[in-house]
Parts: structure tokens; sequence; C-alpha cells
């Protein structure tokens, strides 16, 4: 669902740069200036290529295209920059968040930051995926991002927070508008909202306190490589110890 509307965005931006011009029209000059002057850094701009390229793919599957030659979008340029360590939230500016986050929100907030399971995955979780008696959160294959079903482990805390909310079975947290609403949480706790911080953090935390790139990796349905080029932050094992050890106030359990 994020996904399909990330994707309805950016094809409708392409529709306003492009105008009526059919695609096979459109050549690679044209989309190397627009993907110069389009809005945001490297990653954002090889983002808007890489959904380019799966329009013009898709167009030449369906015969708008020379099916023998590159399209225009494959011929487009790509854009080189620092990578730069993804934002994360401390213990404390999580404690913050936890403690303004209303109870509809409040299982997207602790399964992101102790599971790390990305947020479009979390609006598809039904209380019957999380296996309290065996431990783990099961995503399954037609809810995952890879399509590769994973099992998650249900840390301590996590099932802290989770236990008095379950239900036998329905939407664990379905929220509409849910980017919207963490940032006014993210906001109203003065710390500011971080867009995908709970799964960086997560994957921050976990490897500080289990430093096993292969185990973390496979929890978050990523590849060990990308698990240290685009999830991990330095944190030291104390403050891991910290991140894990949060839990619900007393009334919540």
């Amino acid at each position: 669902l994020v996904y399909r509307r990330g994707l309805k965005h950016y094809l409708a931006r392409m529709k306003l740069a492009f105008s009526e011009q059919p695609i096979a029209d459109i050549t690679t000059t044209q989309i190397d200036a627009w993907l110069r002057e389009a809005h945001g850094n490297h990653t954002t701009k090889n983002s808007l290529r890489r959904i380019l390229v799966t329009t013009f793919k898709w167009a030449r599957q369906q015969g708008y295209l020379d099916q023998e030659r590159k399209t225009a979008a494959e011929r487009a340029i790509t854009f080189h920059g620092v990578e730069r360590a993804p934002a994360i939230f401390t213990p404390a500016e999580l404690q913050k968040i936890l403690a303004v986050c209303p109870a509809n929100l409040l299982p997207h907030i602790v399964i992101g930051a102790f599971s790390g399971i990305r947020a479009a995955e979390i609006e598809r979780l039904d209380w019957r995926d999380i296996l309290f008696d065996r431990g783990y959160i099961e995503i399954k294959a037609a809810k995952a991002k890879t399509k590769a079903r994973r099992l998650v482990p249900l840390l301590p805390n996590l099932r802290a927070w989770l236990e008095p909310l379950k239900k036998a079975e329905g939407h664990v947290c379905f929220v509409p508008n849910v980017a919207v609403r963490l940032n006014y949480i993210g906001d109203k706790s003065g710390v500011g909202w971080r867009q995908n911080a709970l799964r960086h953090s997560y994957a921050s935390y976990r490897l500080a306190d289990t430093p096993d790139a292969a185990k973390v990796a496979l929890e978050m349905g990523n590849s060990p490589d990308k698990l240290f080029r685009h999830y991990r932050e330095l944190v030291t094992p104390d403050a891991a110890k910290e991140w894990f050890a949060i839990l619900p106030p007393p009334k919540l359990t």
C-alpha cells in the first residue's frame, strides 16, 4: 500500500513533466534534465530513476517501445554522493515519543523500534502473525517486501508492550495517513520524526547487542552487505542494552 501510494505520486510527477508526450518520444536527454532538477539528494533521484526504468520496461513489454534496445530511462544518468549514516533515535528520544503516542499507533512504534519490521509490513500484520507461544513474528511471503517468508524474534521488551494489547485476530496496527500522524507525534514529543528511523535504530542497536550481521540481516529481510551499507549506525553495547530495556509503564502491563 505504501509502495503503491509512492508510485502513484511519482508517476503523477512524470505525467506533469512530460505532459501528453507519447512515451516512445521521451528522450534520455529529457529524462536526465528532469532528474537533475528533481528535489532531493542522489539517493532520492536514483529511486526516481528506478521507477522510470520500471515504467519504461513495462511499456516495452506492452509493445510501445522498441524490443531490441535499451529504453531511454535505462540509458539515463545515475547520481553519486556521499553515503550518510541513516538517522536513528536514542533511547531517551524513543521514550519521549512513546510517552505521547496514542494507543492506536503504539503497536506501530514498538514493533518498528524493537523488531525492525518495515512500516509497510507492519501495516499488513494480523494478530495471528504474532506467535506469542513461539516467540516470533511471522512475516508471510505475501506480506513481505522481498516476497520471502521470515521469522522475526519477539524480543522480551516487545512482548511486554504487545501482550496487553493482543487480540485473537485483525490488523495489529492499520492507521490512515500514518506518515502524517508519525510526524505529528514527533513534533509533539519535541524529538521530531525521522523517516525510517525506527528500522535504522533497530538495526544499529541489534548489531551492537548481537554482533552477528548474517543473523540480523535475516531478521530484517536484507543481505549482510546491505545491512552494513544502509542500516548500521555505530552505537555502544550499553546503549543497545538501554534500548532493549525500554518497557511499558505499569498501567499498560
